[in-house]
């Protein structure tokens, strides 16, 4: 009887002992399996954070851009003083001193803009560009299509007179000679465009440049960037030259209304303004 109870003590203790391991056995598994799943909560958590943090700093860097657009930012350049930007998306800038015929271009480097040099001169001392360079420095479009490039900033050949109304009659023995201005990239503003053949339009250029000094008028087509015919009818601007004054053009135009126009010969009919 004895040994039948020590027989079943034996077994007792080996069975609780053996409990007692395997729970232990799983309680040590536990915290692998809690680690793991810790750590699987901690990648997703690890891959949130940087596109949170991407996005904060790219917002960021849109801010910063916009701050380089200022005009304390760009007066900071000693030769930019006075300077406020015409277009600028923080990396390239084109800029001018309101009401005069001063601009520049410039590119961001390190903490500052850093001025781009003109390529030459044009016969009436206008600074000129050489496109592919521009685009080489990346420079949009939005900047390239506007400044004068060298290639085609001479002047144009005045028109053959026989054909096109070369003097107007103010009356009075006045008379106002027609205007071959270069194709340079200076600015005008157009206001009014006369249409007809050589002896249709004395009149109607006469009064629209009678008590107006700094009105002119041209030959049809003078430059690319001018209209030559409309449905097969000469067309013959009437405009003030403003040269190198953007701001002062788009003043007047704002004023008197009209048409901003830059004189070239690329084609451009955009208005500047």
């Amino acid at each position: 009887m004895l040994v039948i109870l020590g027989v079943i003590v034996v077994v007792a203790a080996a069975a609780v002992t053996g409990a007692f391991w395997y729970s232990s056995r799983d309680h040590a598994a536990d915290p692998v399996a809690k680690e793991g799943s810790a750590s699987a909560t901690t990648t997703v958590s690890d891959e949130r954070i940087p596109a949170s943090k991407e996005r904060k700093e790219e917002k960021e860097s849109e801010a910063d851009l916009q701050k380089r657009c200022e005009p304390s930012v760009i007066q900071k350049t000693p030769t930019f003083a006075r300077m406020t930007a015409i277009y600028c998306d923080g990396t390239h800038l084109r800029a001018g001193i309101p009401n005069s015929g001063t601009l520049a271009l410039a590119v961001w480097e390190g903490n500052s803009w850093k001025e781009v040099q003109a390529a030459g001169r044009t016969e009436t001392d206008f600074p000129c560009y050489n496109t592919d360079d521009l685009k080489a420095m990346g420079f949009p479009d939005a900047i390239v299509t506007k400044v004068t490039t060298c290639n085609e900033a001479a002047p144009a050949a005045p028109q053959k007179s026989n054909r096109y109304r070369s003097v107007v009659g103010l009356g009075e023995s006045r008379v106002a000679d027609v205007s071959t201005p270069p194709c340079d990239g200076r600015y005008i503003l157009i206001h009014q465009s006369v249409l007809g053949d050589a002896d249709q339009v004395n009149d109607e250029l006469a009064t629209a440049i009678m008590g107006h000094p700094d009105r002119e008028y041209t030959y049809p087509g003078q430059c690319s960037s001018l209209r030559a015919q409309v449905d097969g009818v000469d067309v013959y601007p009437v405009y003030t030259d403003y040269g190198t004054n953007l701001q002062a053009m788009c003043a007047a135009k704002q004023r008197e209304g009209g048409n901003g126009r830059t004189l070239n010969n690329n084609g451009d009919f955009t208005d500047p303004c």
